[in-house]
């Protein structure tokens, strides 16, 4: 459904943008070095932000937690 690429990849979504929007994309990730680190860059960043392991389980944690004690 797009969730997961919406959160790792905001930069690169295709959520609002037309075909030529996306194709433009595409082109500077494929002949643009500086482009496509960028991207990776800023994905890596926001995957250890929003979707490590760590990051879920600490979110799991305060779930669980808050269902026990009935908040």
């Amino acid at each position: 459904n797009g969730v997961v690429d919406g959160l790792a990849f905001p930069h690169l979504s295709s959520h609002g943008r037309s075909a030529d929007a996306l194709g433009a994309v595409a082109e500077s990730l494929l002949t643009d070095d500086d482009a496509w680190r960028r991207a990776t860059g800023e994905s890596l960043r926001l995957a250890q932000e929003k979707l490590s392991f760590a990051v879920i389980a600490r979110r799991l944690r305060e779930v669980l937690a808050s269902v026990a004690h009935g908040q």
